[in-house]
């Protein structure tokens, strides 16, 4: 099986399972969370552990970016499996894939955190995530900053005397 075949097949499985999940219908954080397979070459190296190295280190942050800190740890991915290559310039190129799974989740005490002022009312909803998403980074660390991470989440929206919004932001940390 090359690397290419298996590509095409993660990404079939992918599509499949966001059609019959649907998209929107994982839950938030349960005692074992996974989402869809992630495939990432890594760089060309003479030796091939280095390879390996890389393409799982490149997993770890294509699936940061994805989901969050929480799921980005190889070593908690489920199914995973690197394909390595000798290429013609006797360098090797490693794909590695897996699914990214959180085993549990580790909450922290709620956070509330004010937004700026704004006319427009998403903006101030967005302003408040985001100040919240900050001060989570600053009291406990980046891995508990996501707020599509975060549980019993409260968003208070208030028009002001002067017509412009500002929103509060509630939720507990988690990674």
């Amino acid at each position: 099986m090359t690397i290419n075949s298996i590509i095409r097949y993660c990404l079939k499985l992918t599509v499949l399972s966001a059609i019959l999940l649907g998209a929107n219908n994982a839950p938030a954080f349960s005692k074992t969370q996974c989402k869809n397979p992630i495939g990432s070459y890594g760089m060309y190296y003479y030796k091939k552990q280095k390879a390996k190295t890389s393409a799982e280190g490149r997993w770890e942050k294509k699936t940061a970016i994805k989901h969050g800190i929480g799921l980005s740890f190889w070593n908690n991915a489920k199914k995973r499996s690197n394909i390595c290559k000798k290429q013609a310039n006797n360098t090797w190129r490693c794909f590695a894939i897996g699914t990214p799974c959180q085993t549990k989740t580790v909450c922290k005490a709620k956070l509330s955190k004010h937004g700026m002022w704004y006319y427009k009312k998403d903006k101030a909803r967005k302003s408040a995530i985001g100040r919240w998403e900050k001060q989570a980074a600053i009291s406990h660390n980046i891995s508990y900053s996501f707020w599509k991470n975060a549980k019993s989440k409260n968003i208070n929206c208030k028009k002001q005397p002067n017509n412009t919004w500002r929103c509060k932001a509630t939720a507990k940390p988690c990674h």
